[in-house]
This record gives structure tokens, sequence and C-alpha cells, in this order.
């Protein structure tokens, strides 16, 4: 919990921490329960470890499309104290 249940100020440390699994594990990248949003899970993948062409997108939606996935979008967002600026 010291590492993925923290509070914003402690990013930093959470940073040093993804720095040295990193460093020290041949992982892809990190994944976990979401504090913020749970149940959610959390994703976090390491650039030089996953290109672009490992991953596929199976379906997409425009948010502007839909006023319903738009306005989640922004409590989502407001949640993790993000201004959406159109």
């Amino acid at each position: 919990s010291q590492l993925i249940d923290t509070f914003a100020r402690a990013y930093g440390k959470t940073v040093k921490w993804a720095l040295a699994i990193h460093a020290a594990h041949d992982v892809d990248g990190l994944i976990w329960t979401s504090r913020r949003c749970d149940p959610a899970t959390a994703l976090i993948l390491f650039g030089d470890r996953v290109a672009p062409n490992d991953l596929e997108v199976l379906t997409s939606t425009r948010i502007a499309a839909s006023n319903a996935l738009f306005s989640e979008l922004r409590q989502f967002a407001g949640r993790a104290g993000i201004t959406i600026i159109l």
C-alpha cells in the first residue's frame, strides 16, 4: 500500500520506484488497482519495452460524438484534478 495507495504528494517517490523496477526487472510495465477510481485498474507501459506495433486497437469511440461518454470523461478528469478545456 505504500507504493500504490498514495496521495499526489508522494508521486515523486512512486516515480523512483517505477525507475527502480524498470532497471531491476525485465517487465513491460506495471498494472494496479487505482486508488482514485477503485476498482478500475491503472496501467503504465515502459516505452522502451513496448512498441506501438505491440498494441492493437480493438474498438474506438469518438468522445465528441457521445455526450454520455464525454460527461463520464469529465467526471474522471475532475476526480484526478484535471480540467478539460475545449
